[in-house]
Formats: C-alpha cells, structure tokens, sequence
C-alpha cells in the first residue's frame, strides 16, 4: 500500500495534473456554450424546446455544485441558448463541433503525457477520437433528452411508475458520468488500458465528483460576501473554479488508471508465451523501464 501510494503521488507530480487540469478546465469552459448549442439545434429537431430545457437544466443542476442563486442562473441561460439554437446554420454547426472537440483533445494529451506514452496518435487520429466522443455525447444527450420527455408526458399516469421513473433519473445523473468517464478513459489515450482499471479509475472520478459537489458548496456558503469581490463575475469565478476541481479529478482519476496497469503488468504473462527467456526479459525490462519513466527512476 505504502508503494501504491508512494507511485500515485510521484506520478501526479511528474506528471504535472495541476497544470494540465487548469488546461483542460480552460477547454471545458469555453466547450460549454458551443456544447449546449450543438445539443439544443439537435433536440430542436425531434422535441419542443421547453422539454429540452427541463432536461439541461436538470443535468446542469446535478453536475454543477449547489451554490447560491445556480438553479435561477442555469435556467436563464438555458432559456436564452434555446433561442439561439433554432438560429444555428449549417456552417455554424461545424465551428461548433470544432470548438466542442478542443477540450477532449487536450484530454487525449493529458492522458498520454501522465502515462509517458513515447508513441502517440497522429494528429488526424486525435481529432477523429476527440468527433466520435462528441457525437456520442451528442447523440446520448439528445436521448436522454427524449427520454425525459416521455417521462414528462406519462408521470400522470400511476403514482408508483412516477416514483420509478424518478427514481431511475436520479440513478441516471452518475451512471452517465460513470459511463462517459470509462469512453474517455478507453478511447482518448493512445495506450490501451485494462478495462477492469479503467472501471476503477472511472469509478473513482465519478464518486469524487459527486462528493466534491457538496465540499463546494460549504466552500461557496462561507466564502463570505464574494459578490462584493467579483461583482458581476461571482457565478463566471466559481464556475471556473468548479470545473479545475472536475479536470483535476478526471486527471486523477487517470493517475490511478495508469498506476494499477503498472502494479500489474509485472504479474502479467509476457505476450512471447515460453518461446524464449530473452523474449520475456526484453519485455519485462522495457515494462520497468516505463514505470521507472513515470517514477522518476534513471538508470
């Protein structure tokens, strides 16, 4: 345990996650206006509009920590982007997708870098992994989306299948997150990781996130007057700070991928079988040297 711990804290800091987490949470933010337009002008063409925002705002509301005045701020500009996405053409869709893919791209080189990964994907391999993430955010938002409003539409219908369906929308929140992080976990680096570690991994980011929502809003509710500080940017500031903390919790959540395929692989049957020692030692000695490369180890 103490040598787990020991490589989990060496490769958080040789592999720079504060400062990479900053870079994604600086993606993340400015991915989120062209995100919720892209899936607005989407749902626009299969739903009501006041269906879709009942869903974001939902969402938004579940992910984003419970501080003052969120929920009223959240539904106001889910509403204004409603307006705006009925008006998205078709050029502008693909600016959109674009800028929607920078933040998974700058998660596909934090992955690879906390991994020392020394043979990356080429460029157009990248920003192809970065379209499919989107699209099946996109398309497993949308629905979702549709699904809600079905439940909308039917919870009149027996009290007991309303106490259901709520109950399977709460569950749903988590097991989205859940499922989102194991995609980018299996997907975005360009090494290939055990799915039992991306699980974990996945598992770990998702439950963090979910308490760290409460530890923020304690942070939000004695921070004291901080409108008086920010003014105007009070929501835009905490926002940004939110999104560091998730970064920096996905990136971790990378860290502890990437150190239980290392604890294993020395326990892991060589691909060359028992054709020969030197196979096997070739294979042992280039698995050390990468953990000896992310710990830090010369020589």
């Amino acid at each position: 345990m103490y040598h787990f711990g020991r490589h989990v804290v060496t490769l958080t800091l040789r592999g720079n996650v504060l400062v990479y987490a900053a870079v994604l949470a600086f993606f993340a933010f400015s991915s989120i206006i062209p995100v919720l337009l892209l899936i607005l002008y989407l749902a626009s063409k299969f739903m009501p509009d006041q269906y879709v925002m009942h869903y974001l705002e939902g969402e938004l509301q579940s992910y984003f920590p419970d501080v003052p005045n969120i929920h009223n701020l959240l539904a106001t500009n889910v509403q204004r982007l409603a307006k705006l996405g009925s008006e998205v053409r078709l050029y502008s869709i693909i600016g959109l997708v674009w800028t929607s893919t920078e933040g998974f791209l700058s998660l596909q080189q934090a992955l690879d870098a906390l991994a020392f990964t020394k043979t990356r994907r080429s460029f157009l391999k990248q920003y192809l992994a970065s379209f499919v993430l989107v699209g099946i955010f996109l398309i497993g938002t949308v629905a979702a989306a549709f699904a809600d409003a079905v439940v909308q539409s039917t919870h009149n219908i027996s009290p007991n299948v309303s106490a259901l369906l709520s109950t399977t929308a709460a569950i749903s929140f988590p097991l989205f997150l859940f499922l989102s992080c194991v995609l980018c976990y299996r997907l975005l680096p360009s090494q290939t990781f055990s799915i039992r570690w991306i699980a974990v991994g996945a598992l770990f980011t998702t439950i963090s996130i979910y308490v760290s929502r409460y530890a923020f809003f304690i942070y939000a509710k004695h921070l004291g007057q901080y409108q008086l500080i920010y003014g105007a940017l009070t929501f835009i500031m905490l926002l940004a700070y939110w999104l560091y903390i998730v970064s920096f919790l996905f990136l971790f959540g990378g860290v502890l991928m990437v150190v239980l395929e290392d604890s294993t692989s020395d326990h892991t049957p060589s691909p060359s079988g028992r054709k020969g020692i030197k196979d096997e030692t070739q294979v042992d000695t280039l698995r050390k040297r990468n953990r000896n490369t992310r710990l830090g180890i010369h020589g």
